[in-house]
């Protein structure tokens, strides 16, 4: 049986994706900056907040993973 390509969406280059790279690495970043600031400052733990700042930066991170390497 016959794989079906997977359409590329419309406007989208995976070719040029250095603009989106860098996105991703500076909001990974900044996430991570701000996950420190809250173990720091915080007197009782939130783990319900620390843990949404957890996944949001795996999510990125595996984003950035599945980007095409530039060569």
């Amino acid at each position: 049986m016959a794989r079906r390509q997977r359409q590329q969406p419309v406007g989208i280059s995976l070719n040029n994706t250095v603009s989106l790279e860098q996105k991703l690495v500076r909001e990974i970043t900044s996430l991570k900056r701000q996950l420190e600031s809250v173990k720091l400052r915080e007197n009782t733990v939130d783990f319900c907040m620390l843990q949404t700042y957890k996944e949001m930066i795996h999510s990125r991170q595996a984003l950035l993973n599945g980007l095409p390497r530039r060569t």
